[in-house]
């Protein structure tokens, strides 16, 4: 006993020492998030005249969002017999001289540190001595380079700080878990050959991390891990003694007999999210590489609008760290937007000034929910306002999964039924725009959940929060309120789910207040006009692709403007037809929201297929959670159903506006 109490101080210590060297590295060489932008100038060789080649980065609007530093990355070719110096200039001020052997191409990366101010208008000239050579690339850029595949790395000049460094709290947060790792024992029993395998690779690691560090100092460069990758080496150099915990936690858990049939099946409906989480977090990269791997790109922010927001004028720090498109932008863009003053305070004496932050302020601020997680996440840290709302969005794709695999585990069935989120064609339209349909619905998903599990508090905390995100997911909570039996749910119960409208009243009422010398009572009840007669959108859509003037030249959209109807038609009546044969509070759902999405106004909604796809998807997940009693329908039901899921599949990958965008991202061999 003694002499195992002896060789504790120095496991600790160790321990504690190794945790401290990830752990310096964790707060100096990896990123939590970048804004990055690569402007490519010259795509094609250009041959130089009179020894020299003029660039201007007039032609490029992305241009005027760069500052100090910029990396500058150019290929030059030289055609003549005998090596060439060429000199780089920016604005007129030198940046780097490259020499080219004869005959050779080489690649230079120079950085720009001084004599540059964000503008539009920058030259760039290249000359040389003679004009026997080409200049074939040339871009300007945030960084020299990155790697996204199995090391997520950046490649940055050494004197850049523009990035988002792990909080302090991250970091110790990030110590305590390594030292309570390392100070464990490696499992026993680890074949010879894993564990010489597990060396080779954590020495690798290592090397890798030294590589990093040194890397400002050996070369002009400073490289930086993104914060996966170091969670990646992290878990590989402490993979023993993580395999100890994991097996020791098995061990456990099969000592409680009862229990672990079931605790097997809740784990694998954390897998079944988790996978389903990955899915959409490819098609999220995806997304945000056709925006040149800048994340804030998906909040699809206009510059047009953004220069009219009085918040935004009054913070020109932010500009530079957006992306910001010519046409008019998105949705998320208000969410955005609400951000800088989340409780309309800013201008609540001249309410008038709120036209110029959003559309429909009584709408755009009815909806605040969402920017108000994103503000308890990130605080004023403005520049992780982009970041957030994308992983909370992401996030509200793995929590819908995890409700539903629960909702089909409490009826006896497999949680598999969660994979159906894969195929609810508003979600994949939410997560490249980023908006919060998918957290909306994870939230009342779970809320359903809690009430069949008899969690009637939990239940009405759930869709309190999912009303301030999102009202619509008002049609559940009546049905639940006012359809649910007495044998199922006492009036005290559904008393209290009721009052999960209370939240979203008192919040409605105080933008009321805020906006009323403006918009009077349509402060409270303010409507989009996105509701009308039933079918008529539809049929003036169809009307409008027949005459060829809907989307002219882009029938990527027409062609989705054909498919998705017939499959929210197809869907509505499978829908329908399974009300009478699923509880009442269900059924009662699936009747308003079927009714909900063959209503959507042409005007609003349907001038664009994308509109639909998300205005309907409270349809898609009440069918489901009916789907996951499949086996309890009649035959001609349950094809309706494979019809119908088997449709939606269809639609994203080759009917869906964007169906070439998942399938590359989803289906690169394809």
């Amino acid at each position: 006993m003694a002499r195992a109490f002896d060789r504790r101080p120095p496991r600790l210590l160790l321990a504690a020492l190794g945790a401290a060297a990830l752990c310096l590295f964790f707060g100096t060489r990896v990123f939590m998030s970048f804004d990055s932008l690569r402007v490519k100038l010259v795509k094609a060789p250009i041959a130089a005249s009179e020894g020299a080649v003029l660039v201007e980065t007039a032609a490029d609007a992305r241009a005027a969002a760069l500052d100090t530093p910029v990396a500058v990355i150019a290929v030059l070719r030289n055609t003549g017999t005998s090596p060439e110096v060429f000199t780089l200039r920016a604005d007129g001020q030198p940046v780097c001289d490259v020499q080219v052997a004869a005959g050779a191409t080489a690649r230079a990366d120079c950085v720009i540190s001084r004599g540059w101010t964000t503008g539009p208008a920058h030259t760039l000239l290249v000359a040389g001595a003679t004009s026997d050579w080409s200049l074939d690339f040339l871009e300007i850029a945030t960084h020299h380079g990155s790697s996204s595949r199995l090391v997520s790395l950046l490649v940055l000049p050494d004197v850049t700080a523009s990035y988002v460094r792990p909080g302090v709290g991250a970091i110790v947060l990030a110590w305590v878990l390594l030292v309570a790792l390392f100070a464990m024992p490696a499992a026993p029993g680890w074949p010879p050959g894993l564990t010489i395998a597990h060396r080779v690779l954590a020495g690798i690691s290592v090397l890798l991390l030294l590589a990093v560090t040194a890397s400002p100092w050996l070369t002009p460069f400073l490289v930086l891990l993104s914060v996966g990758t170091f969670v990646k080496i992290s878990t590989l150099v402490a993979a023993p003694q993580l395999f100890l915990v994991l097996s020791r936690s098995w061990q456990a858990v099969q000592r409680s007999a009862p229990q672990v049939w079931r605790s097997r099946r809740v784990l694998v409906a954390g897998g079944i999210a988790l996978a389903v989480l990955a899915v959409y977090g490819i098609a999220i990269r995806q997304a945000a590489a056709e925006v040149d791997g800048r994340i804030s790109g998906l909040l699809r922010v206009s510059e047009r609008v953004f220069d009219r927001v009085p918040l935004m004028q009054e913070r020109p720090e932010v500009r530079p760290g957006l992306v910001l498109f010519p046409d008019n932008g998105y949705d998320a863009q208000f969410h955005y937007f609400a951000l800088f003053d989340p409780l309309m305070r800013q201008y609540s004496d001249h309410p008038r000034r709120y036209r110029d932050v959003a559309d429909a302020p009584p709408y755009r601020f009815g909806r605040i929910g969402f920017p108000w997680l994103t503000r308890a996440i990130a605080g004023s840290r403005w520049e992780q306002y982009p970041a957030v709302m994308v992983a909370l969005v992401w996030l509200g794709i793995g929590l819908s999964t995890l409700a539903l695999a629960l909702i089909a585990l409490q009826s006896g069935r497999h949680p598999a039924w969660g994979l159906l989120v894969l195929a609810i064609p508003g979600f994949w339209q939410s997560v490249r725009v980023t908006l919060p349909e998918p957290l909306a619905a994870g939230l009342f998903l779970l809320g359903y959940w809690c009430v069949r599990s008899r969690r009637v508090a939990a239940a009405t905390a759930l869709f309190a929060a999912s009303l301030l995100i999102r009202e619509s997911g008002v049609l559940l909570v009546l049905a639940i309120a006012l359809l649910t039996r007495a044998s199922d749910l006492s009036w005290r119960g559904r008393a209290a789910v009721f009052s999960a409208l209370v939240p979203l009243a008192a919040w409605r009422g105080y933008v009321c207040w805020v906006l009323w010398p403006d918009w009077g009572w349509q402060g409270l009840f303010y409507s989009p006009h996105s509701l009308g007669v039933p079918f008529a959108g539809l049929m003036e859509l169809w009307s409008t692709v027949v005459r060829g003037t809907y989307h002219p030249g882009v029938p990527e959209v027409a062609r989705a403007a054909i498919w998705y109807p017939a499959l929210l038609l197809g869907a509505a009546a499978v829908a329908l037809a399974l009300v009478p044969r699923v509880e009442r509070a269900l059924g009662g759902a699936l009747a308003l929201y079927t009714l909900l999405a063959i209503s959507l106004s042409y005007p609003v909604i349907w001038v664009h297929v994308g509109n639909g796809q998300r205005a309907s998807f409270e349809m898609f997940v009440m069918l489901a959670i009916a789907s996951v009693r499949y086996r309890d329908y009649p035959r001609p039901l349950q094809w309706g159903l494979v019809a119908v899921w088997a449709g939606a599949g269809l639609y994203l990958l080759y009917g869906a506006f964007d169906a070439a965008s998942t399938r590359v991202a989803l289906l690169p061999w394809v």
